[in-house]
């Protein structure tokens, strides 16, 4: 109980909380096990392997959409470039034919 008058401080059982406070500061919040550790390592091993494994996926994608692409135009230039046949003007009379 804390009186703000007199300032005083009255603890129902000092011991008990010098006691806890002692337990808290000796034992460790957070520990981790050497397997533990190893885990954590070989998991993000395999993260950062899967990261560059999806950046070499997507290179290897990006540069075969170019090739396609570069494989497409070159088809249209050579479409262009050697006709089947060439077109033939339509015949026209000169003369009106009277019937």
């Amino acid at each position: 109980m804390i009186h703000l008058i007199t300032g005083e401080i009255n603890f129902w059982n000092a011991d008990c909380l010098i006691y806890v406070v002692r337990m808290f500061g000796q034992m460790p919040l957070m520990e981790i096990s050497r397997q533990g550790l190893c885990s954590i390592a070989v998991l993000t091993g395999i993260l950062w392997g899967c990261v560059f494994a999806e950046r070499s996926t997507l290179a290897h994608a990006r540069a075969d959409a170019g090739r396609a692409l570069e494989q497409i135009r070159e088809l249209q230039l050579k479409k262009r470039i050697f006709p089947v046949a060439a077109p033939v003007p339509p015949r026209h009379p000169t003369t009106p034919a009277v019937g």
